[in-house]
């Protein structure tokens, strides 16, 4: 019963997801880039509306059957589908636009620090800490391939999206979601270069990948996570 509800319940809060992130989309075209900080030269992609609103739908879907597998009928699964569909949205506007709008990344930060006051998801500390450690690990990353590349290799968006998953899951889980991020993110980006769908100078997105291994550890268990975590630290 929860299970078939909370994936009638998925696909169509996806789809909610979908039409929210194209209304917004329009909002912050290319001339308004400026707010979410990221490269002004990326040109927006142009995909059919119709084909990312399966997609949104199909994920949704799942993503909140696999919530109710793992958390059952809680106040977690409730506070874990909000995470889910952030992701979702955020994740839907940079494939389109190559950024992560404060509008969404700012609240969810906070939003996370709230709700591990009680320590839903990861002690307080290790929430201001994921927050901090996710913000600082991307913005290191970007000045560091500034100075050597002299060019911008992510938005600041990216940062505030790890430091919101950090906010969430705590500083323990964020070697193991910036790890899945980077190999999902590289695999696409061989399979596009082998189709001859990506050109090797051309960016690609990082929050998609970002949203997909936030949303993968909150899912799996914090003992899994924090021990991937050890290992790589």
């Amino acid at each position: 019963m929860l299970l078939g509800l909370a994936t009638f319940t998925g696909a169509l809060l996806g789809l909610l997801c979908s039409l929210v992130a194209v209304v917004l989309c329009r909002a912050l075209q290319p001339e308004n880039v400026a707010v979410a900080d990221n490269p002004c030269e990326l040109v927006p992609n142009r995909f059919p509306a119709a084909y990312q609103h399966i997609c949104a739908a199909i994920a949704g879907a799942v993503a909140f059957a696999a919530l109710a597998l793992i958390l059952g009928p809680s106040l977690r699964l409730l506070l874990a589908s909000a995470f889910a569909l952030s992701l979702l949205t955020l994740a839907l506007i940079d494939a389109r636009l190559y950024l992560l709008p404060d509008l969404i990344t700012i609240p969810l930060l906070w939003l996370g620090l709230l709700i591990n006051t009680q320590e839903h998801f990861a002690p307080i500390v290790s929430a201001v800490l994921g927050a901090i450690v996710g913000y600082l690990s991307l913005w290191t990353i970007y000045w560091l391939f500034k100075l050597l590349r002299n060019k911008e290799g992510m938005g600041r968006g990216d940062f505030k999206l790890s430091a919101a998953i950090g906010a969430w899951l705590g500083w323990q889980a964020l070697p193991y979601v910036l790890l899945v991020a980077a190999l999902t993110a590289l695999s696409t980006a061989t399979v596009l270069l082998l189709a001859g769908r990506l050109r090797i100078e051309q960016p690609m997105p990082f929050g998609p990948f970002l949203a997909f291994a936030g949303f993968l550890a909150m899912c799996l268990d914090q003992p899994f996570t924090y021990w991937v975590s050890r290992v790589l630290v």
